[in-house]
């Protein structure tokens, strides 16, 4: 992807043609967890299924959880 200035560390990242997705992390500290969170365009359900958004999200979670090394084995479904 290419890196966006948001969060601790950002990625702008293309899906499939056209869709985009941003990808914002946080690093934790003593009070915070780190988090990260997926977005997509406002207006992306006026040209894709709301199910279709769902998928993208959850397998791009997947992939992002499964580069980071996955030591857990978390799989999202």
């Amino acid at each position: 992807g290419e890196p966006v200035s948001y969060g601790d560390a950002a990625y702008l990242i293309t899906v499939c043609g056209k869709l985009k997705s941003s990808v914002i992390f946080w690093d934790g500290d003593d009070e915070f967890p780190a988090t990260a969170n997926i977005l997509f365009d406002k207006n992306i359900t006026d040209f894709t299924h709301v199910e279709t958004v769902v998928t993208v999200g959850s397998d791009l979670a997947q992939a992002i959880i499964d580069a980071a090394g996955n030591k857990k084995g978390i799989k999202l479904v």
